[in-house]
């Protein structure tokens, strides 16, 4: 609201040359106004705005005016607890009343003040249910939608009437003072106020509740082309709410109105406009037309320094698309033609980013001692990069509450150099990142530091990166049970328990005197047998350990915390209670049943047997209603009822067991006055499949419970398209990261007929940001909402799927089989619906190569990485890539099977199929004439 408030400040200062009659002295009588408020007296302050309101109402000065109205509501609302209503009223009346541009500006601030009011009040607001016909002045009782309906419309009010393209040139000057180039020079009212149209509009696209067939959707690529066609296209308007459809009409009037010598301000719309077509727009080559509409802004507006902000966008577009090339290409052209312009300025930041030297260095935790250590590095913009490793004591310690260079620093000081070495980096594109792996010479075991430099660069002694590793054959993990945490050691390659090894536990501390973390030796302890060691839990304790079998000593620098634990392991009872329903009436008998156990606290449970158990019955307010007490028999179970108080309140009740040996439960439920339904909505089940595009017919009926048809009751219905994708199996990929919410479709009314039916039909839309490679399935929720001539409400919902394809093939088989156990199977073959269809096609079944040998999880991402030295890799030192997670990612060794298949009619495989991992790949057609594939893995 303050920006508000700012530009409406600069607007109220237009000089008043344009009037003859200077009566009023407005000058004086806002200093009064200024001096009265700085004085805490906002009363005196209102009768001089009163004043001024009086005035330039008689010479019909419209700047005087919609300042005086706006600085009375900000002092009703600063020193009346009902100021903000009071305002609200004031303001509707002179929105209604005031002469151009004045009830423009008016309707503009008061729906800033409605949309503030709805943004403090977001969550009361949400809790209201929507109505028909809400109070129309009471705001207090709008829903959301409302509060959307109301804003737009004030908005679009502003936008409306005569005096509109006044100029505003003391705006112009501050903004070009400021060199504000985002909000680039306005001329007119009617500008700034669809700035803050558009502005609102923007925050509420997605939130507003419309229908899909009432949603503008952006599907012709001519909004993307030049400014001239755009304003020619005639937008079929689909509703007064929808923001798509609001904003576009809007950059096409301020487009068309806007001269031709006012290149700068048409240029900034422009861009806009195209910014948020490309942003909003369902175009499949969209980058490209993107692309090209910019180049050709280039040239439409080269001659005025605001197309350097053009060059920036394009640059900014390219560089998206990982091209930084171009993009520097396109950020210098425009400095050079305008070097001075703030554009010009942004283009240089942008040069600076892409030229960046950038370096960042990925290594495992823990080697093997028969191995040399190997590292990744992505890096940018370097030729060569110096790598230093220095050999840690066993427990030096970072200092956690210096900075990270400090902390380095401190750490590497008196540690021993072992290794030096300058790479020389492959050059790879221009100002793209490169990857490689790469292998340092093998050391002892220890802990090692390495540090990454870049030659010649004396900033921070050109440190890029640096980490921590160990070098060594021992791997442990641990365990809690009780008071004990267990270690357990075993040789990292190959798993075996490691007798003798030796762990040490230091406890860690901060050392404020020295601003350090200090170790102290608390426990120490040696395997056994099979690599184990058991310590008492120390409580609320920072640990580091430490593990030794000779010269190999693994000190990880991930301290555990040992938390307080607070669970029990002592004997205590308890009880469960049960009722016979969760909700009564007034007047009804409750019937209850208990049961008393005790337990060991851990997996020992035994009945009470022959204890008094007193169960108390408690109103909504936690008032006792009644109480008697029974005694547990030989099932260490109790059983009763109370009959629910007729005339007491209705809420939530509980029931309370307590007895002297400390067995204590509770059990809640409601008590609600109701009625029984006297009728239910049956929804006909979907027999048959559909196409996308096309219409599906809803049908159903309305019944009272005697079987009777239920004629004219009044029917709502809502449609809800969400999406999901086919799972063929474990070796199932995660979807594609698409805008997967759901949208209302349509909804609408209709009324039952005298056999109680109702119907209505929907077209079935896909949702197109979505392609059809990625074999979407769309399920359509409908909900259905009935009334009756007495007002009694139910609901009923059903799903119909629909996809591109309308039919899914699968094996049946389970994932992974004994050979001995593989029976002859079919091919199912279903809907979207789920219902089984008779299907022939054809069935192919392929083995596939498993990898040579097993391969653990690399540390990093190898997609694309180069290995550095051929030297190394001709000595056979190799990185391990990541495992091969999906069989769809293993070749094909051989086809084994290929023939054709009924859904009706069993495969027998059981002679071709040995010990390994199959792939399954089913054809058939669907019922719409489309060729469908199924794939399944099995092993």
């Amino acid at each position: 609201m303050k920006t508000f408030f700012w530009i409406m400040s600069m607007v109220f200062s237009f000089s008043l040359s344009n009037f003859s009659i200077q009566e009023f002295d407005y000058k004086a009588a806002w200093e009064k106004v200024a001096e009265l408020r700085n004085n805490g007296l906002p009363k005196s302050a209102l009768e001089v705005v009163k004043n001024i309101f009086d005035a330039a109402k008689q010479e019909n000065n419209y700047v005087q005016l919609t300042k005086s109205v706006k600085v009375t509501t900000e002092l009703w609302i600063e020193t009346d607890e009902q100021g903000f209503e009071r305002s609200v009223i004031f303001l509707e009346e002179q929105k209604n009343t005031l002469p151009s541009p004045s009830k423009q500006i008016i309707a503009s601030y008061l729906a800033e003040m409605y949309n503030q009011y709805f943004q403090s009040h977001r969550y009361e607001i949400s809790q209201i249910s929507t109505v028909s016909d809400p109070a129309q002045n009471d705001y207090k009782t709008w829903d959301s939608q409302k509060y959307h309906q109301k804003i737009s419309e004030l908005y679009q009010f502003s936008l409306l009437g005569e005096k509109l393209d006044l100029p505003a040139e003391s705006i112009v000057e501050l903004l070009a003072e400021e060199k504000n180039y985002d909000r680039l020079i306005r001329p007119t009212v009617y500008s700034i106020l669809w700035d803050r149209v558009h502005n609102y509009l923007k925050e509420m696209m997605g939130q507003v509740n419309l229908s899909l067939e009432s949603q503008y959707v952006i599907k012709d690529p001519a909004f993307l082309g030049d400014f001239k066609k755009f304003v020619e296209i005639n937008l079929s308007q689909t509703t007064k709410e929808d923001p798509v459809y609001i904003i576009l009409k809007g950059y096409q009037n301020i487009l068309t109105s806007l001269s031709q010598s006012n290149q700068r301000t048409k240029a900034d719309y422009d861009l806009s406009r195209l910014q948020f077509v490309f942003q909003n727009c369902v175009i499949h080559n969209k980058d490209s037309l993107y692309e090209s509409a910019l180049t050709n802004m280039t040239e439409i507006y080269k001659t005025d320094e605001y197309v350097t902000l053009v060059y920036l966008a394009l640059a900014n577009h390219v560089l998206q698309n990982n091209k930084p090339a171009r993009a520097m290409e396109l950020c210098k052209k425009g400095m050079v033609i305008y070097p001075e312009s703030p554009g010009s300025v942004a283009c240089k930041n942008l040069i600076s980013q892409i030229e960046k030297k950038e370096a960042s260095m990925t290594t495992e935790q823990v080697f093997l001692s028969s191995e040399a250590p190997k590292f990744a590095l992505d890096y940018k913009n370097l030729n060569s990069v110096k790598f230093v490793i220095y050999r840690l004591e066993k427990n030096a310690r970072i200092n956690p509450y210096s900075e990270p260079k400090q902390s380095y620093q401190n750490l590497k000081k008196g540690c021993v150099q072992v290794y030096s070495k300058l790479w020389q980096l492959p050059e790879g594109k221009p100002y793209e990142t490169s990857k490689l792996e790469g292998v340092w010479s093998k050391l002892s075991m220890g802990t090692y530091l390495v540090e990454m430099t870049e030659p010649g660069n004396n900033t921070n002694n050109g440190l890029l990166n640096y980490a921590i590793f160990h070098v060594s054959d021992l791997a442990y993990t641990a365990f809690h049970d009780k008071n004990m945490v267990t270690y357990r050691v075993v040789n990292r390659a190959s798993g075996k328990p490691v007798n003798e090894a030796v762990i040490t536990l230091y406890q860690i501390e901060y050392d404020g005197s020295r601003n350090m973390d200090e170790s102290k030796k608390i426990q120490e302890k040696r395997t056994d047998a099979k690599g184990l060691a058991s310590f008492s839990y120390i409580e609320n304790t920072r640990i580091q350990v430490v593990v030794q079998k000779n010269k190999d000593i693994l000190a990880l620098r991930n301290d555990s915390y040992f938390y307080k634990r607070y669970y029990q392991e002592q004997e205590y009872s308890y009880a469960e209670v049960f009722t016979d329903r969760s909700i009564y009436r007034p007047g009804q008998t409750l019937y209850f049943k208990s049961i008393a156990l005790k337990t060991d606290g851990r997996n020992k449970h035994e009945v009470v047997k022959d204890i008094p158990l007193e169960v108390s019955l408690f109103d909504a307010n936690y008032q006792k209603v009644s109480t008697t007490t029974l005694t547990t028999n030989n099932f260490g179970s109790v059983a009763g009822s109370f009959v629910i108080p007729v005339g007491g309140l209705t809420g939530q009740y509980h029931l309370s067991i307590q007895s002297k040996k400390g067995i204590s439960a509770q059990k809640y439920f409601r008590i609600e006055e109701y009625k029984r339904p006297t009728f239910e909505i049956k929804i006909d089940t979907f027999t048959q499949s559909y196409r996308l595009n096309n219409e599906v017919k809803v049908s159903g009926d309305v019944l009272n419970y005697a079987g009777n048809p239920l004629d004219g009751a009044e029917v709502e219905y809502k449609v809800v398209r969400g999406v999901r994708y086919i799972d063929w199996g474990w070796w199932w990929r995660p979807g594609p990261s698409y805008d997967n919410s759901e949208r209302v479709i349509i909804f609408g009314k209709t009324k039952s007929d005298q056999k109680g039916v109702f119907n209505f039909n929907f077209l079935a839309v896909p949702n197109e940001n979505i392609p059809e490679k990625d074999q979407p399935i769309f399920d359509f929720r409908i909900e259905i909402t009935v009334k009756d001539i007495t007002g009694e409400t139910h609901t009923a919902e059903t799903v119909v799927s629909v996809g591109y394809k309308a039919l899914i093939l699968k094996t049946g088989l389970e994932e992974s089989l004994d050979v001995k156990t593989l029976k002859p199977f079919r091919i199912e073959a279903t809907n979207l619906l789920g219902l089984p269809q008779k299907s022939k096609g054809n069935i192919t079944i392929e083995k596939m190569k498993e990898p040579d040998r097993l391969i653990r999880n690399s540390y990093w991402d190898d997609q694309g990485r180069t290995f550095y030295s051929q030297e190394l890799k001709e000595k056979g030192i190799s990185i391990p890539k990541s495992p091969v997670i999906s069989y769809s990612e293993w070749k094909v060794e051989k086809q084994v099977f290929s023939g054709k298949f009924d859904s009706e009619v069993s495969v027998d495989a059981t002679s071709i199929m040995q010990a390994g991992v199959y792939k399954m790949t089913t054809t058939a057609k669907d019922i719409f004439g489309m060729e469908t594939t199924g794939i399944s893995f099995i092993r």
